[in-house]
């Protein structure tokens, strides 16, 4: 999979920093796609409470085999419920 093209970094910085936040871009990029797999599905869905700027928990949602959702509180750094 091609990694996008980042911004240009301005002439002013120096030749290594250029060169590592390109290297820096590949690896987040690569990383990113690793974790995340776009033509699976996952099990389920984390997100932060919309009106907490720094949640300590989470919510997985999840989807059973007849369709019913469910919502999980999930403590940060803690495994979701399968």
């Amino acid at each position: 999979m091609p990694t996008p093209n980042p911004p240009d970094i301005p002439a002013s910085v120096g030749k290594p920093v250029q060169e590592y936040l390109r290297r820096l871009n590949t690896w987040a990029f690569q990383s990113i796609s690793d974790k995340v797999s776009k033509t699976e599905a996952q099990s389920s869905v984390l997100l932060t409470p919309s009106d907490q700027k720094n949640p300590n928990t989470v919510f997985a949602i999840t989807v059973d085999s007849t369709g019913t959702l469910s919502v999980t509180q999930v403590k940060l750094g803690s495994r979701p419920p399968p």
